[in-house]
């Protein structure tokens, strides 16, 4: 979590006359999570955290859905530190099949529609 500064900027009015505005300095940003991120979407800029979330659960494939959408590793930043054996976890059973069923799916179109 990051607090929040209040800035005080004083605001100078017609007649000598000023205001004292007090606000937060923030700065308007758009959040998606990896699962939306999926969609045809490209990105040029982002902010990752890829660590464990304190209750230990991860998919091991979200580092790689985040990073597949950007346009270029230059614009990447990473939040926070993060043990580089997160990223090596083996994919589930699960997973594995899927992944298997789009092969073969991908196969036979080709194979369908082949010029």
């Amino acid at each position: 979590m990051i607090p929040l500064e209040l800035i005080r900027v004083r605001y100078y009015v017609r007649n000598g006359r000023s205001a004292i505005l007090t606000q937060f300095s923030v700065i308007l940003i758009y959040a998606i999570t990896d699962f939306k991120c999926q969609e045809q979407i490209s990105l040029n800029d982002m902010l990752c955290d890829i660590k464990k979330s304190s209750d230990g659960f991860s998919l091991n494939s979200s580092f790689y859905v985040q990073l597949s959408h950007m346009k270029s590793l230059n614009r990447l930043s990473i939040m926070r530190p993060f043990e580089s054996s997160e990223l090596q976890i083996a994919l589930s059973i699960d997973l594995l099949k899927e992944l298997e069923c789009k092969e073969n799916m991908a196969m036979q179109m080709t194979w369908l529609y082949k010029a």
